[in-house]
């Protein structure tokens, strides 16, 4: 499919600058947009972003970076980029991209730091990594979980950030889900980027009021996993997981549906780079829905339609896409107009399937 994408472009005839630039946009528009020579400066380009780009390509450099990046999971094009349309691509970007990135001006400048805030250590003196990998309150029993790389701690503190417990897990936390007798931890298995699959999802049983205590294993075998919500999709009294699986190279975004004894698994998109998802009726068709944001090179936000029975078939519709240089982190969805319909209004075809465009 990549082969014949690339094919494809390179068919097209455009209005090109040079054939830096009409090879730029066939081989760099294949997988994901075309990024801009303007949205990086030359040094990203020139030590970053093209060494990462050079073995996608089948390029070989000398270039330590390069080779480190090299992993059997990499997707890359079935006919490799000559040396020489390789050296007019890197031509193309050193010479189009700014020496700088110009200041970034904004409508309205938001107010730092207003009055009703006040900064200061979340717990005076505590020893910490530095690296929080989950943050998540408890509003029902008033407790606040946080986990953290390094020492691959969970915290507990109450509303009053006083700490009740403090567990050491087996790899650094990304999410967690609360019930009124387990939590239920997301464990990244490796945190840096990776291709393992090492994750897994973790039940933990309460002893006493705050302390957890290991109970099984629910779901294993994860793509360094991010994320994690659940909901009753289908309607028979059960809660599905659905999962982002950041993965490296290779991951997915995955529901995973409990048949009594064991959870099966169920691929929504094979790829790597979700991060995070939304759960609503996005069709107004009473069913709910999973919007999910993808980033690790096709950066977009994806909608995967609910058949009302928990099945989500066909591969989802793409609602946005942003270059790969933008690192998507984070989403939410909102009823900006104050309609009441925050979420049907966003996909018209619904009611006028001839008419198909995207808000």
């Amino acid at each position: 499919m990549l082969a014949l994408a690339c094919v494809s472009l390179a068919s097209c005839h455009g209005p090109y600058s040079s054939d830096g630039e009409r090879l730029a946009r066939t081989y760099c528009a294949a997988c994901h947009v075309f990024p801009e020579p303007q949205l990086l400066d030359k040094a990203t380009w020139q030590t970053g972003v093209l060494p990462a780009m050079a073995p996608r390509l089948g390029v070989h450099t000398t270039s330590s970076f390069n080779e480190a990046l090299h992993s059997p999971y990499m997707t890359v094009l079935t006919k490799a980029v000559s040396a020489e349309d390789w050296g007019k691509i890197v031509r193309y970007y050193r010479e189009q991209s700014p020496d700088a990135l110009p200041y970034q001006s904004l409508p309205a400048e938001p107010q730092l730091d207003p009055g009703f805030f006040k900064t200061g250590p979340f717990v005076p003196r505590l020893p910490s990594s530095g690296i929080i990998t989950l943050l998540k309150t408890d509003t029902v029993h008033e407790r606040i979980f946080v986990g953290e790389a390094g020492t691959n701690q969970l915290r507990i503190f109450d509303w009053n950030r006083h700490l009740l417990s403090t567990l050491t897990l087996p790899s650094p936390p990304t999410g967690v889900i609360v019930e009124n007798e387990h939590v239920l931890l997301l464990e990244s298995g490796i945190l840096s980027p990776n291709d393992e699959p090492k994750g897994s999802l973790v039940r933990y049983d309460f002893p006493g009021h705050d302390s957890l205590h290991f109970d099984r294993v629910l779901i294993d075998s994860l793509f360094r996993p991010v994320f994690v919500e659940s909901f009753d999709f289908d309607g028979d009294g059960r809660n599905e997981f659905v999962i982002c699986e950041f993965g490296d190279n290779r991951g997915r975004l995955a529901l995973y549906r409990s048949d009594g004894s064991h959870y099966r698994r169920q691929v929504l998109d094979p790829g790597p780079g979700a991060i995070r998802l939304e759960i609503q009726d996005m069709t107004g068709d009473g069913h709910a829905d999973i919007v999910a944001l993808f980033a690790q090179g096709d950066e977009r936000i994806v909608l995967f339609e609910n058949d009302g029975k928990g099945n989500f078939t066909g591969p989802g519709r793409v609602l946005a896409r942003f270059p790969p240089v933008y690192g998507s982190m984070s989403f939410s969805l909102h009823d900006f107009n104050g309609d009441g319909k925050p979420y049907t209004q966003a996909l018209p075809w619904r009611q006028d399937p001839g008419k198909r465009r995207q808000e």
